[in-house]
């Protein structure tokens, strides 16, 4: 696996041969990535209303995130290694190896909508007792999706290392 995130996340497998929107998925790539960015600074002014709009924002995915997780909407987080072609996560419950379905993941808490990718199961190997550890190759046509994944998993990567180091720093 390439550049690839290592955190937990929750994701489930949905075994299907109908193929996932695209559009669907770049647009809450993008999103994310918005959400994710640092606010820039403006004069005092551009500020009070660019605060104002961030919080109306941020309670819109609040009430959004309680409705979702009302109805159960989101799985329970599972080790996960992300890279822009492949996946691999702990299941204990896995599909079959050489199975085509839909991976949902949800990547933010911000944004509790599930990012919905077609894969291919690669490989299941037994780990520890009732647990596997599942390997996927993502099935991406669109080069558009595959450029904001690509820029969604080096984001996070970034991210990742940052915080170790700053967990290295406040042991030192």
């Amino acid at each position: 696996m390439s550049l690839a995130i290592h955190q937990p996340l929750p994701l489930s497998w949905l075994p299907s041969a109908t193929p996932t929107l695209a559009g669907d998925a770049i647009t809450l790539l993008r999103a994310l990535a918005i959400i994710d960015q640092l606010p820039v600074r403006h004069d005092d002014e551009q500020d009070e209303r660019w605060r104002e709009l961030e919080a109306r924002v941020d309670l819109c995915l609040l009430m959004l995130g309680r409705l979702l997780a009302r109805d159960g909407a989101a799985p329970e987080s599972t080790t996960t290694a992300l890279s822009g072609s492949q996946v691999s996560w702990l299941s204990a419950d896995p599909p079959a190896p050489g199975s085509v379905g839909v991976l949902a993941l949800y990547l933010s808490q911000a944004l509790p909508l599930p990012l919905y990718l077609d894969a291919r199961v690669t490989e299941v190997a037994a780990v520890v007792e009732g647990r596997w550890q599942v390997e996927a190759q993502f099935l991406i046509e669109a080069e558009e999706l595959q450029d904001w994944l690509d820029k969604t998993v080096f984001r996070y990567h970034r991210r990742e290392i940052s915080q170790r180091k700053k967990h290295a720093d406040d042991a030192a």
